[in-house]
């Protein structure tokens, strides 16, 4: 499941990874890919501990808004400066596309950054 979603988010881009990130905890209530980790963990599916509701709806909420924070930087980027033909002379647009794959990477690095913290063992 990691590979697909590696792949589409390569893709796709980061709203896609935003929406699925937000899908992800909205049916699941945690993060967890449960393909490959429960061979190595011995912690059934059924007893894996979920997220609190609060903090799974506000989790979705956070992704669903960083992703279309920046599907809209990104459509207002491609509507104000497109991509093509490539302007390389022109230093408005070369900063505003600088800007926005800045923000892309960042969007995806914050859909990331959630995966650790559930894969948090308690002791």
């Amino acid at each position: 499941m990691g590979t697909v979603w590696s792949l589409l988010t390569l893709i796709l881009g980061a709203p896609f990874a935003c929406a699925y990130t937000a899908l992800h905890i909205y049916r699941t209530g945690s993060l967890r890919f449960r393909d490959f980790w429960y061979a190595a963990v011995d912690t059934p599916p059924s007893q894996e501990k979920r997220l609190p509701a609060s903090t799974s709806t506000l989790l979705v909420v956070f992704y669903a808004v960083v992703g279309i924070a920046f599907a809209s930087r990104l459509g207002w980027t491609l509507f104000t400066y497109p991509l093509l033909p490539l302007q390389t002379e022109d230093a408005k647009w070369a900063s505003e596309w600088l800007l926005t794959t800045v923000f892309d990477i960042y969007t995806v690095i914050i859909c990331l950054l959630g995966c650790p913290a559930c894969f948090r063992r308690e002791a």
